[in-house]
């Protein structure tokens, strides 16, 4: 009668097992990033949107100086009303910042975005960053901030505008009603290859939302 294993049998079952641990380890990390990195977004677009509906109400054409901010503008400056954290110039901030795409693509948002006028760009005290940009009316979030990794649209970084017209509403890039897809049939990020490993990632949040995981 046989009894125990032999090294050979031993050494075989090691490489076995090995050999699975290559091949799914490096998934379950990636898929473990993935979700942290929604729980992140969830939080972060929570804190967004609970702000904005006490701005929504509260915001008046003599307030809110929109010809020189517009509607995003207004509502990052109006943030420290309704976030505990701490308004400022995000100009540096963003100039130390390595931004990329999901396409690898790097982002300069130093350049022709904060350097040539005001970035009203707010600080929450959870580490969460928030910032608008005036040249295409963009508001962003970095939902761990500039200085930790991995900076990437799609991943930690995701943007949303606000739109005063017809009414003072606010929408995920990508979502329906988004203002890159405003007036266009069916208006959702699906419409687009944006958001994947070969797109730029700027319709991210919308397929977040209704997605309700990363599922690229």
């Amino acid at each position: 009668m046989k009894n125990g294993f032999t090294l050979a049998e031993v050494l075989i079952t090691l490489g076995i097992i090995g050999v699975v641990a290559a091949l799914t380890i490096p998934t379950l990390i990636s898929n473990y990033k993935k979700h942290v990195y929604y729980t992140q977004f969830r939080k972060g677009a929570n804190i967004i949107e609970n702000a904005f509906l006490l701005f929504e109400s509260a915001v008046n054409d003599e307030s809110c100086d929109m010809d020189e901010y517009k509607s995003g503008g207004c509502f990052i400056k109006a943030l420290p009303n309704y976030v505990k954290g701490h308004l400022s110039d995000g100009e540096n901030e963003l100039k130390k910042a390595n931004y990329k795409a999901l396409n690898a693509e790097e982002i300069d948002f130093s350049e022709g975005y904060c350097g040539k006028e005001y970035c009203p760009f707010f600080t929450m005290i959870n580490g969460f960053v928030t910032w608008y940009q005036a040249e295409d009316e963009t508001i962003y979030i970095d939902t761990n901030g500039t200085s930790k990794g991995p900076n990437v649209y799609g991943r930690d970084l995701f943007s949303f505008s606000i739109q005063n017209e017809p009414i003072l509403k606010l929408y995920w890039d990508g979502s329906k009603g988004s203002s890159e897809y405003f007036g266009i049939n069916g208006n959702y990020w699906k419409e687009s290859t944006d958001c994947s490993s070969a797109g730029f990632g700027t319709f991210c949040a919308g397929r977040l939302i209704e997605e309700g995981k990363m599922n690229y």
